[in-house]
């Protein structure tokens, strides 16, 4: 087991070494998220970063979702029956789809999630220090999925706070542009 970790670590590397030299946000989220999907088995991560507003979400990565739904659902606006991401910020704390198909919080995407063969949805919040919702880190799944003990990523998005204090330390405002940058090294792994 402590082998696994240090090669987790090992492979995060690159990764930690981008955000230290500064590299572009996109290029940021999108190895995280490619080191996540590499170690999830069928799992299909996004990451949506708030405006401004603190309302509207655009996606700062979602490289594995397929191009329709990434359409449907970028520009959306957080609220209480918006998908697992939309929800999750709205709500400030995880949220887990285990079936689109008939969970309430999916209504107005349920149809292009389907047919874009998206069947499960988790969603965590990350928050900034001071509270904030900074983006959401989503996990879809090609089944219906439960989070159960044996599911690294749901035992993983239960402790949301204590793990999303570090990644936001990472994260700041550009207020300029109303984008996010990446400052320093996030906990990736660990």
């Amino acid at each position: 087991m402590a082998k696994a970790k240090v090669s987790r670590n090992l492979e995060a590397l690159p990764t930690l070494k981008m955000i230290l030299i500064g590299a572009p946000l996109n290029e940021v989220l999108t190895s995280i998220t490619r080191l996540i999907e590499a170690h999830s088995t069928g799992m299909l991560c996004s990451i949506f970063l708030l405006g401004l507003d603190s309302l509207h979400m655009r996606y700062g990565v979602a490289a594995s979702l397929p191009e329709a739904y990434r359409a449907a659902a970028d520009g959306i606006c957080s609220g209480p029956d918006v998908g697992s991401c939309g929800t999750a910020a709205y709500l400030r704390q995880p949220v887990f789809v285990s079936d689109i198909a008939s969970d309430p919080r999916w209504v107005k995407f349920k149809d292009v999630a389907l047919q874009s063969g998206l069947r499960a949805a988790w969603a965590t919040p990350i928050m900034s220090l001071d509270g904030k919702v900074l983006e959401t880190f989503g996990m879809y799944y090609r089944e219906v999925r439960q989070p159960g003990p044996g599911r690294n990523s749901a035992d993983r998005l239960r402790q949301p706070h204590r793990r999303n204090r570090h990644r936001a330390r990472s994260v700041a405002r550009c207020p300029d542009k109303g984008m996010r940058r990446v400052s320093t090294p996030p906990a990736l792994l660990g």
